[in-house]
């Protein structure tokens, strides 16, 4: 999604192959269902991955927001080690509401006590 002017007006731009994992069809909803992987070659010897979860403040509900996060934690249980973490948030939103509040602050934690 690219967000076009000063009024944020969206546009969504498509590319590459049909992927099940993604649903474009109802707004609000998290694209990605499930987490994913993408892991791209920076040497011979370095990789860099990605790690695409399904998004935060899903339209249906705090009962999917709850599932999203436990598939998110029981996925990253299995890596070995991360990083570094990049949330991103569209740009209109200037402070955390209450929804999205309740999403990170169960992150935090989590990372708080599988970090070091």
């Amino acid at each position: 999604m690219l967000t076009i002017n000063d009024n944020f007006d969206e546009k969504i731009i498509k590319f590459g192959k049909i992927d099940l994992n993604e649903n474009h069809n109802d707004v609000g909803q998290s694209v990605t269902q499930h987490c994913k992987t993408y892991v791209f070659s920076i040497s011979d010897t370095k990789k860099l991955r990605f790690i695409d979860t399904p998004g935060f403040g899903d339209t249906r509900g705090i009962d999917q927001d709850n599932l999203n996060m436990e598939e998110i934690f029981s996925f990253l249980d299995n890596i070995d080690y991360i990083n570094g973490i990049c949330l991103l948030i569209k740009p209109e939103v200037i402070q955390l509401n209450r929804c999205l509040r309740s999403c990170f602050m169960p992150s935090i934690d989590y990372f708080g006590n599988n970090s070091g």
